[in-house]
């Protein structure tokens, strides 16, 4: 999100996890996401991104991870 309302000047980091330390690590991750009732358009400059309404963008990836992992799931 922050990448579009940036208009594409902040990325996201990548999310992984590699332990070098050959010693036990725990993760802890921290999210926060705006409110499902948000549009979320660039905030500065000509935008790249149209707008989009955060509720349905959420609905949209729970549901693609869901279906990926339901065996059930017509692929």
């Amino acid at each position: 999100m922050l990448h579009r309302l940036s208009n594409g000047r902040l990325l996201s980091t990548p999310h992984r996890v590699i332990n070098s330390s050959g010693r036990e690590r725990y993760s802890v991750p921290f999210f926060f996401d705006p409110h499902v009732s948000t549009t979320i358009a660039p905030l500065v400059g000509q935008p790249k991104f149209e707008p989009i309404h955060f509720g349905d963008f959420l609905r949209h990836e729970l549901e693609a991870s869901y279906d990926a992992h339901n065996p059930d799931s017509p692929d």
